[in-house]
């Protein structure tokens, strides 16, 4: 039987007419200053715009891995590039399988499926909404290449459970960052603790270039193979050596990357401001919030609230008269990776590969991700980029004290 759809007619409600509580929406956008204009400028007028011919790109890579203490950083032109070349570097390939959560941005999983790997999904923590170091060691096979643990929000992964379990049966660990720049894990940054770690420098991150990424390591031996594959396989020029691709980072965002980088630890701590601010002013609604566990410093990338209600029709109806109002609340991952249709009937590419390759076998049996599916359908997240004021906080704080009681 179908489901009633569940709806307020509060004639307050933006939605159903009433005035909303900002005229406008307010735009995401990074925060810049003459910082970012002289870098750019200088490398303009040098008239050497890529990574072959202009030390932009090398400047910053070791400003970066100096801030994630780490010996090395590969820079490249996404974060979606970043986690491919990683995986290659891991030697992931055809029949090799490659656990990752469910509850992430798809770049996590078509990143394996692009180097001919299969996605083995391992479900997610009710408390934290990362990965579930018991769950990942259900997954893992023979055929485990390597884990991808993300700091989901910005919020680290349990990396000590997770890369005790990854050493003791010789599993790479390749940490996904790419919403967790600063964050810190018992003292440790995040991309510090795993093989390699792949942050994201797009623009809605914590600090960003426009577009861009890159892969921190301390081995030598990854970091090189790293280098090779982001630049068409050569180890030099005209020298082929390995299957590679043009992920090279340009020299211009390579330079703001690194004006970014001097500010992301005060852009972090307003984000910070703003998370403990919706913690506070939200108690008294029936919403369940992530405290960081102990020893965790999330860098607040996003701020997830999870609803009480069941159902993905219920949530929309609550997105849309959050929308209405006009307040940066976004539903991100509405569903979870394993339920996309060409990850759930493996047609990823038209014969079906990865998943139907003459080298690959059955995924582990073990249920599906139940909590990542309960979760996706009911949690939202309020966007703490530091660009907003205190103003805007207020509001989307002031639209869901008063679209949610309405519904819930």
């Amino acid at each position: 039987m179908k489901k009633k759809r569940i709806t307020s007619t509060a004639a307050h409600l933006a939605i159903n007419g009433g005035p909303p509580v900002r005229k406008k929406t307010p735009p995401q956008k990074m925060l810049v200053d003459e910082a970012e204009a002289r870098a750019v400028a200088a490398v303009l007028k040098s008239g050497r715009l890529t990574s072959l011919s202009n030390d932009a790109v090398e400047r910053f890579e070791k400003a970066f891995a100096a801030y994630c203490g780490t010996k090395h950083c590969v820079a490249v032109n996404s974060g979606t590039a970043a986690l491919h070349v990683a995986l290659a570097a891991a030697g992931a390939g055809p029949g090799d399988e490659v656990i990752a959560p469910p509850y992430t941005f798809i770049a996590t999983v078509s990143a394996i499926i692009q180097q001919n790997a299969v996605p083995v999904f391992a479900d997610i923590d009710r408390d934290t909404l990362n990965i579930d170091p018991a769950r990942v060691e259900e997954k893992i096979t023979r055929r485990t290449k390597a884990v991808v643990p993300v700091h989901l929000f910005g919020l680290p992964a349990d990396m000590d459970r997770i890369t005790a379990i990854a050493k003791r049966r010789g599993i790479t660990v390749i940490e996904d960052a790419c919403q967790a720049h600063g964050a810190l894990y018992k003292g440790r940054k995040v991309g510090s603790m795993g093989d390699m770690a792949c942050f994201s420098f797009q623009e809605s991150k914590n600090m960003a270039a426009g577009e861009g990424g890159a892969i921190v390591t301390n081995s030598g031996a990854l970091a090189d193979k790293c280098r090779i594959i982001r630049h068409i396989g050569m180890a030099a020029k005209y020298e082929y050596v390995a299957l590679g691709y043009n992920y090279r980072m340009p020299a211009m965002s390579a330079a703001v990357a690194h004006a970014q980088l001097g500010k992301l630890d005060s852009f972090n701590e307003r984000r910070a401001r703003m998370a403990d601010y919706y913690r506070e002013k939200l108690v008294g609604l029936p919403v369940k919030t992530y405290d960081p566990p102990p020893g965790t410093v999330s860098a607040n990338h996003l701020f997830p609230i999870t609803l009480p209600t069941s159902g993905i029709e219920h949530t929309f109806e609550i997105y849309k008269a959050l929308a209405a109002e006009n307040v940066p609340v976004w539903w991100v991952y509405p569903r979870p990776l394993n339920s996309v249709d060409f990850i759930k009937n493996k047609r990823a590419y038209s014969k079906g590969c990865p998943f139907d390759c003459p080298h690959a076998a059955p995924a582990k049996a073990g249920g599906g991700c139940p909590v990542a599916d309960e979760l996706s359908a009911r949690t939202l997240v309020l966007v703490t980029a530091p660009c907003y004021s205190e103003a805007v906080a207020r509001d989307t704080v002031k639209a869901i004290w008063k679209v949610l009681p309405e519904f819930l």
